[in-house]
């Protein structure tokens, strides 16, 4: 409980400072800084935990160790990149007026409901298995899960790159110019995502006979179905 407790607060901290900086990458169409940073925090986190719970026998301390280890990395090349791409960036107590915080409430509370919902929708699961089929069911289901949400960014790279110059042709009333941007977009969007299905469904149950066999046992046939 107090490792849950000290990875959760240490967690809610970075993800409170971590848009403020991925907000200048993005106003700056540097995507692939972003995209970037995402995938190298979450493969350099995969390979210390392969790597502590091999040699050491430091169980969840290790688990709580590196992801807060990873998460601050990559807060770290947040702010590096942010001020590579915008040397005149400035983040400074002074410069907070309480004026434009109420406009961003105004504003936020609307945003933070809708993903606060995109959230529970997606992450309350292992809470819904666990509740009725224990530890187990979660070692099951959680596999089979997070390989379709490691997916889901390199499905969404194009779409979400084209987000702000859907913005700019919205606010200009440049109907003809988004409705052919949106069109390309979920076209190019449901091919690779029809790519990233296809690979999961056809060499799901060889992967996780690599991945889970040894420690599920024949169990990793469920993981593989889900």
């Amino acid at each position: 409980i107090n490792l849950v407790r000290i990875y959760g607060c240490g967690a809610f901290f970075c993800s409170l400072i971590r848009p403020v900086f991925m907000g200048v990458l993005t106003s700056h169409f540097r995507y692939d800084f972003a995209n970037n940073i995402q995938a190298a925090s979450r493969i350099l986190a995969s390979i210390m935990l392969i790597v502590l719970l091999q040699i050491t026998n430091w169980g969840l301390y290790a688990w709580v160790g590196v992801l807060l280890v990873s998460e601050l990395l990559a807060l770290c090349a947040l702010i590096v990149m942010a001020k590579r791409v915008c040397p005149e960036f400035v983040l400074n107590p002074k410069h907070i007026r309480v004026s434009r915080a109420q406009s961003l409430f105004r504003l936020g509370w609307q945003v933070y409901i809708l993903q606060l919902a995109n959230v529970i929708a997606e992450k309350s699961d292992p809470l819904v298995i666990a509740r009725f089929f224990g530890p187990l069911g979660v070692a099951l289901y959680s596999p089979g899960a997070r390989l379709s949400a490691t997916l889901r960014p390199l499905v969404l790279a194009l779409s979400d790159q084209l987000h702000p110059f859907a913005t700019r042709q919205h606010v200009n009333n440049e109907w003809d110019k988004q409705q052919k941007m949106m069109l390309f977009g979920t076209k190019y969007t449901l091919f690779l995502g029809a790519l990233s299905s296809t690979m999961l469904f056809a060499f799901a149950d060889p992967f996780c006979a690599i991945w889970l066999k040894t420690s599920l046992g024949e169990d990793y046939l469920i993981a593989a179905q889900i």
